[in-house]
């Protein structure tokens, strides 16, 4: 029998995919699930989304379903072989899914300066310092000239408030396998290492982001009389959610 011993995990490929294997068949709510078209939106508000488009770190395919629903060619990655299996099975029938790949070590399968755009959600915070260098030299090649990269992160995360424990054998580790901790200032300085040059970077609700922007203006003015009926009841103004979530858009930049 295994003793017990509190310990940090260190985390191995092994070890991501078979959390992620397991995860990719449970109700965890992803986040691309919650609010994949709302990053969709947002980015549309600035820029022509264009194809072929990748998702990378697709998961069980809910940004593709998305994507895929606007008539864009696309393509899913992802490290758990459970999730590209219920990609290419869910999606395999329709002329614009050009299949998901199972991609644990680099270079990817695709060629340089293919994708126009290529979305990287809530990925950057699960990898290490070494895997994300691997990762985002690789993003560069395979983007095309002046295409564009989509990211996002949480925002300001507090690591340790979010770790769980095994009670079997002690080890310590981020309940969804995070590893490290953005702000606005990191991600772009990051990313621009990598020579993406930045369109926009923000801290923002993405689950506040409406869609269909015919409603932004009844929502607003709703918002805004619910804000005073409160403050006339009880003296005092509604305490304004903080922003959880990062959304990074740039493109790619010549490499001299």
């Amino acid at each position: 029998m295994n003793s017990f011993n509190k310990h940090k995990i260190e985390w191995t490929s092994e070890k991501i995919g078979r959390f992620w294997d397991f995860t990719s068949k449970t109700n965890v709510p992803y986040f691309s699930k919650q609010v994949g078209a709302n990053v969709i939106s947002m980015v549309g508000r600035q820029l022509s989304i264009r194809g072929p488009v990748l998702d990378y770190g697709s998961g069980p395919g809910y940004l593709l379903n998305n994507l895929l629903d606007m008539g864009l060619d696309c393509h899913g990655l992802d490290i758990s072989k459970t999730a590209v299996d219920l990609i290419n099975t869910r999606f395999k029938k329709l002329p614009n899914f050009k299949g998901a790949v199972f991609n644990e070590k680099m270079p990817t399968p695709f060629e340089s300066d293919y994708f126009n755009t290529i979305f990287f959600l809530e990925t950057i915070e699960h990898l290490s310092d070494s895997r994300r260098d691997e990762i985002l030299k690789e993003l560069y090649r395979i983007t095309k000239p002046g295409g564009i990269l989509v990211v996002t992160a949480p925002n300001k995360e507090d690591l340790e408030a979010h770790e769980t424990i095994c009670p079997d054998c002690g080890c310590i580790f981020h309940s969804v396998q995070h590893m490290s901790s953005w702000s606005e200032k990191m991600l772009s300085a990051m990313l621009s290492r990598y020579h993406f040059a930045k369109i926009s970077c923000t801290s923002l609700r993405l689950e506040e982001v409406l869609v269909n922007d015919k409603y932004k203006v009844k929502e607003k003015l709703l918002r805004r009389i619910l804000s005073t009926i409160h403050l006339l009841i009880t003296r005092t103004p509604v305490k304004t959610p903080p922003n959880v979530n990062l959304l990074y858009i740039g493109a790619k930049e010549p490499f001299e």
